[in-house]
C-alpha cells in the first residue's frame, strides 16, 4: 500500500483560529487503479496530523474490504515536513502508525514484523536544482525521471532528488526524499542496504 499524507493550513490574513486540514490519499488494491482520500480538521498551525491512528487504520480496513487481505508492506510519503520536524514524524506519528497496525492486523503477524513499514519525507523547499551535461543541452532542462543519489545527498543517510516532470519554461525544482524509517525497500537486498535509491526502487 502507498500513503501519502499532507497537512494544509489556512492562507495568510486568516483569522488565527482557521483550522488545518489533514489528508491522506492511498493506494486501495495490488493494481494502484484507486486513491481515495480522507480529510480531518485539526487544530490551526499545527503540522504533525492529530487523529493520524484512527485515519490510517481506516485505510486499511478498505484495502481489506477490496482486497480481502491486508497489505504485507506499507510506503507512506510524508509531505513538506522541515527536517527539525523529522524527529516529531518518527516519535509521534509513527508511533500512531503502529497503533493503527495493532489495532487491524493480528497480533501473530505483528510480533513477526507484518507489515513492513517504511516512511520518506518529500520537501520542495529547497534550492537544489539540475542542469544537463551535455553541451548540446544546455539550452534544455533535464529529462523528467531524474534521479540524483550522490555527491549532494546525505553521506550518512538515506535520501535521494527526484525530478518527476520536465519544465515547461525555467528550471523544474526535484523533491527531495528523506528515508527517515524503513523496513520495506532495504529488505530487497538482504544483508546490505541497497547500492542507491534507484537500485531499491526496481527491487
Amino acid at each position: 500500500m502507498f500513503v501519502g499524507l499532507d497537512v494544509t493550513h489556512s492562507s495568510p490574513g486568516s483569522t488565527s483560529s482557521a483550522p488545518s486540514v489533514a489528508s491522506i490519499v492511498f493506494s486501495i488494491d495490488r493494481t494502484l487503479g484507486q486513491w481515495p482520500a480522507a480529510i480531518r480538521v485539526q487544530e490551526a498551525r499545527k503540522e504533525m496530523i492529530t487523529d493520524l491512528t484512527e485515519l490510517y487504520q481506516g485505510q486499511l480496513r478498505l484495502w481489506q474490504s477490496k482486497d480481502r487481505s491486508l497489505p504485507a508492506n506499507l510506503i507512506l510519503y510524508r509531505d513538506d515536513v522541515s527536517e527539525g520536524q523529522y524527529q516529531v514524524v518518527l516519535g509521534d506519528e509513527l508511533q500512531s502508525i503502529k497503533k493503527a497496525i495493532s489495532n487491524v492486523y493480528p497480533p501473530a503477524e505483528v510480533r513477526q514484523g507484518v507489515p513492513r513499514l517504511s516512511i520518506i519525507i518529500v520537501g520542495k523547499r529547497h534550492h537544489m536544482r539540475f542542469y544537463p551535461t551535455r553541451e548540446d543541452d544546455a539550452d534544455k532542462t533535464c529529462k523528467n525521471g531524474l534521479v540524483v543519489d550522490r555527491g549532494v545527498t546525505n553521506f550518512c543517510n538515506w535520501d535521494f532528488f527526484l525530478q518527476a516532470h520536465s519544465a515547461l519554461h525555467g528550471t523544474a525544482r526535484p523533491a527531495h526524499y528523506y528515508v527517515v524509517y524503513d523496513k520495506v525497500l532495504r529488505n530487497l537486498h538482504p544483508g546490505q542496504g541497497p547500492a542507491s535509491a534507484v537500485d531499491a526502487l526496481r527491487g
